[in-house]
């Protein structure tokens, strides 16, 4: 396996200033990440969330009723982050044949 290291953080409603649709960011990244994830390790690619559309664009799962879109797209990092290192290091748990599903 190739050398990775990456600062993942569980959520903590603290890390995003009371913003109320937090968990929801994070868990739309976190579902997000571990498909991306498992799909590079499935497919023998390097280690990299940081490569992903999902984690550059971070607004899956937004609408502006969410409020400030800066911090949804920290909280969804933050849980994209976390997923991805878990589908990768576990992807034979998401992935069956060619296809991984979204999320635990």
């Amino acid at each position: 396996m190739n050398d990775y290291i990456f600062f993942t953080i569980d959520y903590d409603p603290g890390n995003y200033g009371g913003y109320t649709y937090g968990w929801s960011a994070y868990d739309n990244g976190y579902d997000d990440g571990i498909f991306t994830g498992a799909n590079d390790a499935r497919r023998g690619q390097s280690y990299d969330p940081e490569r992903s559309h999902f984690y550059k664009d971070a607004t899956g799962g937004y609408s502006s009723g969410l409020g400030q879109r800066s911090v949804y797209q920290q909280a969804y990092r933050d849980g994209f982050l976390k997923g991805y290192d878990e589908g990768f290091r576990n992807w034979q748990r998401y992935c069956t044949g060619n296809t991984c599903r979204r999320g635990p």
